[in-house]
């Protein structure tokens, strides 16, 4: 692949450290055939990905009594799964597998995690496995329920981390350039 100096570019973190890499591709951009096949690909190993957890935990199927054991899936089931999936499915969002959005704001995600822990406590109090709900979508009504409350906490945390992290800065640049001074010493 030739990139140019003037191909824009995005930023990314990699292994803790942000980089820029080429965003050669835009809107309008005819797909040549293995940019096609690259993007059904990808769209296909997404869509796997995301619905794998459900498929292994079953289905209650349609009319059953209250309280009837999730069944495994089988291909009408996973087909309707994937197809109901899809019709929310947006190229680009990044979602877990759990359908949680992937939150890129520290204070959010620092905000969902309280969330999700608020969750996890709920479902337990109430004698059921977080495994047998849907937790993005408690974690969700909580984040939304309280987000006022949960950005306030979440913006102390990142403030408490980043103050944390300066102070560590500190010491090993302090320690490095502490090494390079002369001890006074004997030479």
């Amino acid at each position: 692949m030739k990139i140019e100096a003037n191909t824009p570019r995005a930023e990314r973190t990699i292994e803790g450290i942000k980089v820029q890499v080429p965003a050669p591709y835009a809107e309008g951009q005819t797909l040549t055939p293995a940019l096609a096949a690259i993007l059904n690909q990808t769209l296909a190993e997404n869509i796997s990905n995301n619905l794998r957890a459900k498929l292994k935990l079953g289905h209650v199927p349609a009319g059953s009594p209250e309280g009837t054991e999730a069944q495994p899936h089988n291909e009408t089931s996973a087909q309707a799964l994937v197809d109901t999936y899809v019709e929310s499915y947006e190229p680009g969002v990044k979602r877990g597998g759990g359908g949680e959005a992937r939150v890129t704001d520290p204070a959010e995600r620092e905000a969902r995690k309280i969330a999700k822990a608020k969750a996890t406590e709920l479902v337990k109090s109430k004698g059921m496995k977080p495994a047998d709900v849907d937790m993005a979508d408690i974690t969700n009504r909580i984040f939304e329920a309280n987000k006022d409350r949960l950005m306030a906490e979440g913006k102390k945390i990142v403030k408490a981390l980043e103050a944390a992290k300066n102070k560590s800065d500190d010491l090993v640049l302090g320690d490095l350039f502490g090494a390079a001074e002369p001890t006074g010493g004997a030479e």
